[in-house]
């Protein structure tokens, strides 16, 4: 491991003063060989010299000894030839000087503490060496007074004086230098250390200054209070509420002593419930009183306000002025509910109208269809009654458009997702158009797709509606030629498939610049009184709403005179199944039931609309009774028992939802068809979970209502 600083220091130290006592002990053995050759072999003197061997031989081993052996021999070594010397010669000799020398190494490397016992040893044994010699137990065997000896040893002690007083400077220097460097490193420090802070605080100020000047800019009041729930601070724009001149004037004070005093209490449960449960409380509404007593709405958020260890100190809150929004915002409410009142009334109104206009369309088609398909005419009254049909059906298109259009205007339009072929569509199309085309003396052609058969997920019936309303107006805008409905069915990645209708007729066309009006509601290409062709409007902008809620498209190419193609692509899901379907083409089973031995009870109070059901009921053979309301239709299920009742649902004093569900608690399995001009689908559904077996929308087509009954005679 990497040694510090300190350590490298001191192990310089140390090596500078073995390399001086390795200096200083050669005049030292060279005294001690000079005593010995007057004195003899003194042992005093023999271990000095060892001593001054022990300490060359600490130097040359001390890369291999570690710190604390080098310290404690060579401090050791020292104080031995110290002490010796004392005793041996006194103190005022070379002994002195070098025991001088010894304390200060053990300061240096040991501590004051052990130097200054070790001073009291050497003066313990220089008075006890002083006392043996005064008692004359111990005596100096030498001639002082002999000229060559006491000026050898004397200037030998010089040398050594001179040598211990320049390694006493020397370690000091060094000492000095080595720890000099250290302070001045300190020093330096501390400098730097000074002026970061300086910085520091300099940055700290700036921060705030920036902080103070964002808080006083932005668009929201900020304020934070203690735990007393009495103002800390604030910025500007909380300062100009509180009707004070600058934010420190808010400090100290309570909501109790500002200008909205009456919420006071309402804003300190907040800041309590803050404060007690730590946890915020965030865009929340509350009024707030402003200058001369006017109510302002504010959203305000509050969060505990913590110190760096997470105790709560208070409550820190913002809140910014939303009077005008929230004025706003009531505004436009009270706007939504007018408009959806208004849509509303709307709504009902078609409706209303819808069941008013189906009721006498019921009675004309009904009439019309009895004509036509029970009695004996000639040609000429079999076309009028065909023109008075396809006038009421042309009416009635009107009307089931302008429903279609106010429901997809409203939003309330909804698809089904069921199995279907387009198979299916085909013979559809071949039985509502291919006899108006052949009557037109048109052409008309399906080509169909190779994958007809394969069973798809969509709405089948908002598919034909398209599709039927694009051949209409084929028909329609052509006079002679042909109008082809060409199909395909492509498999796509992930089990989808592109189902696409191209719709080409060879009819008047239509100019370019008209093409982009052509879905726009209630346009058409003629506007003027004596347009030859009739129409609402709605047709093409219904269709293109269907193919784009069923994330499809219509497009159209045209050249006046040469005819038009209308395409409608649609991306449609596989069925998981193949299942065998039912049949929704009811006009192809328009075939009278035996009815022979079936009791059918009617419940209908319009008197028209009672001819035209027994009269389509006349030929099937089947036993039928009328009720003129629904208490009437309740009393009547009990005596007449029918096997099936047809059921109006507007009449007087038990309507037919209600009368149904009485009957249905004493006859639970009894099939009761609603007879309803209420077509829209949330009246269906509701005619639905009230009991009602199956649904017939007036005006009642003939060919529909067989087969409904056909379908409900099998289940008898």
């Amino acid at each position: 491991m990497k040694q510090s600083i300190h350590t490298e220091k001191r192990e310089v130290i140390l090596r500078k003063a073995m390399q001086l006592m390795v200096i200083f002990s050669i005049p030292a053995i060279g005294l001690s060989i000079f005593r010995m050759s007057y004195l003899g072999p003194e042992p005093v003197v023999i271990l000095h010299t060892l001593l001054g061997v022990l300490v060359w031989l600490n130097y040359a081993l001390r890369k291999r000894l570690s710190y604390l052996v080098k310290v404690n021999l060579l401090v050791g070594l020292t104080c031995l030839i110290a002490v010796s010397g004392i005793v041996r010669f006194g103190i005022l000799g070379s002994g002195g000087v070098v025991a001088m020398f010894s304390l200060f190494l053990a300061a240096i490397f040991w501590s004051s503490r052990a130097a200054f016992v070790l001073l009291a040893l050497m003066i313990g044994v220089y008075g006890a060496s002083f006392a043996l010699f005064q008692a004359q137990i111990t005596h100096i065997n030498m001639d002082i007074e002999a000229f060559h000896l006491s000026y050898i040893s004397w200037g030998l002690e010089g040398v050594l004086v001179l040598c211990f007083a320049g390694a006493v400077i020397t370690l000091q220097g060094l000492q000095h230098q080595q720890y000099g460097h250290s302070l001045k490193f300190v020093s330096d420090k501390l400098d730097t250390q000074n002026e970061q802070l300086i910085n520091i605080n300099k940055a700290l100020s700036d921060t705030n200054k920036l902080l103070s000047i964002v808080l006083d800019n932005i668009p929201v009041r900020v304020f934070w209070k203690d735990t007393n729930l009495n103002y800390l601070g604030c910025n500007r724009a909380f300062a100009k509420d509180s009707l004070k001149a600058k934010p420190e004037d808010i400090v100290g004070e309570s909501d109790y002593q500002q200008i909205w005093h009456a919420q006071a209490e309402s804003y300190r449960e907040d800041d309590l419930q803050v404060i007690s449960s730590g946890i915020a409380k965030l865009n929340f509404e509350e009024q707030q009183t402003r200058r001369g007593g006017e109510v302002a709405w504010v959203r305000t958020s509050k969060i505990p306000l913590s110190d760096g260890e997470g105790n709560i100190l208070g409550v820190l809150g913002t809140y910014e002025d939303i009077t005008e929004q929230k004025l706003f915002n009531d505004k436009l409410t009270e706007a939504k509910a007018k408009a959806e009142a208004a849509n509303l009334a709307k709504s009902q109104f078609l409706a209303n109208m819808s069941h008013e206009i189906r009721t006498p369309l019921n009675g004309v088609i009904g009439m019309t269809q009895l004509c036509l398909h029970t009695t004996d005419l000639n040609s000429e009254q079999q076309g009028f009654l065909e023109k008075i049909d396809l006038s009421a059906r042309s009416l009635l298109t009107i009307l089931n458009d302008i429903l279609d259009y106010s429901k997809i205007e409203a939003g309330k339009l909804e698809l089904e997702n069921i199995e279907f072929t387009v198979e299916d569509i085909y013979k559809q199309l071949e039985a509502i158009h291919a006899h108006t085309a052949v009557s037109k003396g048109l052409s008309f052609e399906i080509r169909k797709s190779s994958q007809a058969e394969t069973l798809l997920l969509g709405d089948p019936i908002r598919i034909l509606q398209i599709l039927s309303n694009l051949c209409s107006n084929a028909i329609k805008f052509t006079s002679s030629g042909v109008v082809i409905v060409i199909s395909d069915v492509a498999p796509q990645a992930d089990g989808f498939y592109r189902v696409s209708f191209k719709i080409c007729d060879t009819g008047i066309g239509i100019d370019k610049e008209k093409i982009d009006g052509l879905f726009t509601a209630f346009e058409q290409l003629e506007s003027s009184t004596n347009r030859r062709f009739g129409g609402s409007g709605l047709g093409l902008s219904i269709s293109k709403s269907l193919a784009n809620m069923m994330g499809g498209n219509i497009s159209v190419e045209s050249r006046p005179g040469k005819g038009s193609i209308f395409s409608l692509q649609l991306m449609l899901a596989k069925a998981k199944q193949d299942i065998q379907l039912k049949d929704t083409d009811n006009s192809s089973k328009g075939h009278k039931p035996d009815l022979h031995g079936f009791k059918i009870l009617l419940a209908e109070d319009n008197e028209i609309n009672q001819q035209v059901v027994l009269g389509m009921l006349a030929s099937t053979g089947a036993d039928t009774e009328v009720a003129l309301d629904g208490r009437k239709a309740i009393e009547m299920a009990h005596s007449f028992m029918p096997d099936l009742i047809l059921m109006d649902i507007q009449m007087p004093n038990i309507d037919g939802v209600k009368a149904t569900l009485e009957i249905h608690q004493s006859y639970p399995n009894m099939p009761i068809i609603a007879l309803t001009a209420n077509v829209m689908k949330e009246d269906v559904n509701e005619y639905l979970a009230s009991g009602f077996a199956d649904i017939l929308a007036k005006p009642i087509d003939i060919n529909k209502f067989y087969a409904l009954l056909e379908h409900h005679k099998t289940r008898l």
